[in-house]
């Protein structure tokens, strides 16, 4: 008979397991053909009909008149190639495939660290929980598959010392095939680096904190526990093996300086409210106590302690892109409780980390778990204006939309709406030229009111569609003269064109007002439709 103290391990075990899993499911349920993904397919076609690379990337944020590479073209061949051999179905397993492989990749990587089956299977669940909102098909998760791979070759390579081995020739073509299919791989020569040092680092700690010179003395040669010195050379070496070679690094550069990684991925770190962002505010805090443990009671070694190994990995990330940690904090959470050598503590303590976690992303993200679980198929994001989407929609007049809500969502309303709200786009799904591509991700940038110039080059943009209809954000679409404002609900407002469509201005709900129409600014989207319809149908062609 089991005891009560086994007893309560696997059960807090099934409840994580239980919590993760109703994390994960919505990701995998959710509408495979999300706006993002349209986006690859086109940066892939667009390398088959140039027959090559294109010099500039059109589908990424960069700052203006800057030179991009097309950074994951691998993954968005891939992609095509999958998409036209079976389409959204074969999509739809190439997704679920990835996570799986993720998953056996993760457990493999927690096994080889000397974790017990319980814990290893936790925390590969538990890395695809936290990564809830970035389970769709993108190339992230190449990075998601390659990097639990490489952290066990590298653990193999360290314990192995100098010398080619397989481990080593593991470790090098994983990061050259990375290279290829997405940026997170610039991270791999920085984890090397803080392998390579860490013993080092460990070493003049515990110096200091027992004032012992002999720890302090500097010894050259790698010390017991570390990466060889030429690891990061070799890997950083293997990163350069894509057709860009050191136009990835350019690439990183860049992200940083003009601004973007200081004006949206900083506040990441800050952003208490996502319990991924929470996750990663804390992960190289935990690291710094995980040290300070092994320092102060005074274990020797510590750099080839397991769990030492993730916790860098995820500090390395963050040097080029704060996002991909989603993927990568539970195997940080989950490895510190070995530093503690209880196996039962371990497997408690990581079991009900990934459990607290899970619930905390449960809290925030409950409503659209359920409407994911309830809706099958149906796509829903946050930023999503459903009100005033449901006017025009009821409407039924022949609009043509733009919606610049968030990047690449157009193409979900394209894919959601009735024909008889139209968008921009020529409707060929998933193969939008690059030229279209830049206007709409200029046409999302910020404007301000005193910036005429810029304003009157989007209106020109917008005349050049011909779009009759903006519905975007409430606040966030700056109307020139050229627009006026027709209807808002709390989340979305619609702006109309004075010329262009006497269906449009027909649109305006303060012309229905006027008319008589009972239409309170604070009724649903849904009524004030049903009544100007009711209106329409009494109405003869001569009023």
């Amino acid at each position: 008979m089991s005891s009560p103290a086994s007893a309560i391990d696997r059960l807090v075990f099934a409840l994580a397991l239980g919590v993760a899993l109703a994390v994960l499911l919505p990701g995998i349920a959710s509408p495979v053909g999300y706006p993002d993904m349209w986006m690859h397919l086109a940066a892939g076609e667009a390398i088959l009909q140039d027959g090559g690379l294109p010099a500039l990337d059109g589908y990424a944020h960069t700052a203006e008149g800057r030179p991009w590479v097309l950074h994951s073209w691998a993954s968005e061949l891939g992609m095509l190639g999958v998409h036209r051999l079976a389409g959204l179905g074969g999509l739809r397993c190439l997704l679920v495939g990835l996570l799986l492989a993720g998953g056996v990749a993760y457990c493999a990587l927690f096994r080889g660290l000397g974790y017990a089956w319980p814990l290893a299977l936790a925390g590969a669940w538990g890395v695809q929980a936290l990564a809830v909102d970035r389970i769709r098909l993108r190339p992230e998760l190449v990075s998601y598959l390659l990097f639990p791979i490489l952290i066990l070759a590298l653990e193999r390579w360290r314990a192995q010392g100098r010398g080619w081995s397989c481990w080593m020739a593991l470790a090098l073509g994983c990061t050259a095939l990375w290279s290829n299919f997405h940026p997170g791989v610039l991270t791999v020569p920085v984890l090397a680096g803080l392998l390579w040092v860490a013993p080092y680092l460990l070493r003049w700690g515990e110096g200091l904190l027992r004032r012992d010179p002999e720890l302090l003395r500097w010894e050259p040669g790698p010390l017991t526990g570390g990466l060889p010195w030429e690891a990061p050379l070799l890997l950083a070496g293997a990163t350069l093996l894509n057709p860009y070679g050191w136009g990835l690094y350019v690439y990183a550069a860049e992200v940083s300086s003009h601004g973007k990684f200081v004006s949206e991925w900083y506040p990441a770190w800050i952003n208490f409210a996502s319990p991924p962002r929470w996750g990663m505010a804390l992960a190289p805090f935990v690291a710094l106590l995980g040290v300070g443990h092994q320092l102060i009671w005074g274990q020797r070694e510590a750099s080839s302690r397991a769990w030492l190994l993730p916790a860098l990995a995820c500090i390395g990330l963050a040097f080029l892109r704060v996002r991909l940690l989603y993927l990568l904090f539970v195997p940080f959470a989950t490895c510190l409780p070995l530093a503690w050598r209880q196996p039962r503590r371990s497997l408690r303590l990581g079991a009900c980390g990934l459990l607290l976690a899970c619930a905390q992303l449960l809290a925030v993200h409950h409503h659209g778990i359920s409407f994911v679980l309830s809706n099958p198929g149906v796509s829903v994001r946050p930023d999503q204006p459903h009100a005033a989407q449901s006017l025009l929609r009821a409407l039924d007049l022949p609009l043509r939309l733009w919606h610049p809500a968030s990047w690449g969502s157009y193409l979900s309303f394209r894919l959601g709406l009735e024909p008889a709200v139209k968008i921009f786009a020529d409707g060929r799904l998933g193969l939008y030229s690059v030229a279209l591509l830049e206007d709409q991700l200029w046409l999302e940038g910020p404007f301000a009111p005193g910036e005429t110039a810029k304003l009157a080059q989007r209106d020109a943009l917008l005349e050049r569609y011909g779009v009759e209809a903006v519905l975007d954000r409430r606040g966030h679409f700056v109307a020139s003269s050229e627009w006026f404002w027709a209807y808002a609900s709390p989340q979305a407002e619609v702006f109309l064109h004075h010329e262009r469509g006497a269906a449009a201005v027909a649109l305006t709900l303060e012309t229905y007002r006027d008319l008589g129409v009972d239409l309170p600014p604070e009724l649903p989207a849904a009524e004030a439709s049903a009544r100007i319809r009711a209106f329409l149908e009494q109405a003869t062609p001569g009023d």
